[in-house]
């Protein structure tokens, strides 16, 4: 009886972590981009590159619990805007980004990255970034922004993609993901609450790229009971 109870324990114990859990760990490789204050204003013109380190966890194969660190550099110039009223201001600003996330995740298609069978799903996520920034300012003698502290600030993502386990365990993705941000100093244009530009209006940027990750042991085998 007692042996009976451990197998039955063991195999119902095997069959939640199964169907319960995968967990993943990869890079994110990509390019990021500005629309604020300074420079153009465009979701479609990414002018830096940007890395990444990125872990996933998943209860279940419609949805996983991700977290990322980012790292780039955010970049405006107002000669590039197209607008004459930038041009004429002159402005340019360099900042560098580095973001910590927790998501939320939905396949819209159930997705196992053990299985042998190659599966292909959108997805979103959604959640809640903070990221550490330059705190830019002007002097009247430069048109590039100055800097001589950090801070951070908070950031609400949005993420939208396509992936596929393209072999057993490996998961290659291609996404997108726009924050919105709670500052508007990343391009230096409120540097105290109060500044140039549209100042109801804060701060966006975004990110084009490619996720790949492996999983970590395969924890959808099924459970092989001996009865």
């Amino acid at each position: 009886m007692r042996g009976l109870f451990i197998t039955l324990s063991f195999c119902f114990a095997s069959i939640f972590l199964s169907n319960a859990q995968s967990h993943e760990l990869g890079a994110f490789v990509g390019v990021s981009g500005f629309m604020g204050d300074v420079g153009e204003q465009s979701y479609f013109n990414p002018k830096n590159p940007a890395i990444g380190v990125l872990y996933k966890y998943s209860p279940h194969p419609r949805y996983a619990l991700r977290g990322s660190i980012i790292s780039t550099k955010l970049y405006g110039d107002d000669l590039d805007s197209g607008y004459p009223s930038r041009y004429r201001r002159g402005y340019m600003f360099e900042n560098n980004i580095l973001e910590i996330n927790a998501n939320f995740e939905f396949n819209f298609l159930e997705f196992d990255p053990n299985d042998t069978e190659t599966h292909v799903t959108p997805y979103v996520a959604t959640g809640l970034a903070y990221f550490f920034m330059d705190k830019n300012f002007y002097t009247s003698d430069s048109r590039m922004a100055k800097s001589n502290i950090r801070k951070g600030d908070l950031a609400i993502p949005f993420t939208l993609g396509l992936k596929s386990n393209i072999s057993n365990g490996f998961i290659l993705g291609l996404e997108t993901g726009t924050r919105y941000t709670f500052s508007d100093n990343i391009d230096g244009s409120g540097p105290s609450g109060e500044g140039f530009g549209n100042t109801n209006s804060k701060d966006w940027y975004f990110f084009y790229g490619l996720t790949a990750t492996f999983t970590l042991g395969n924890n959808y085998k099924n459970c092989r009971c001996p009865f």
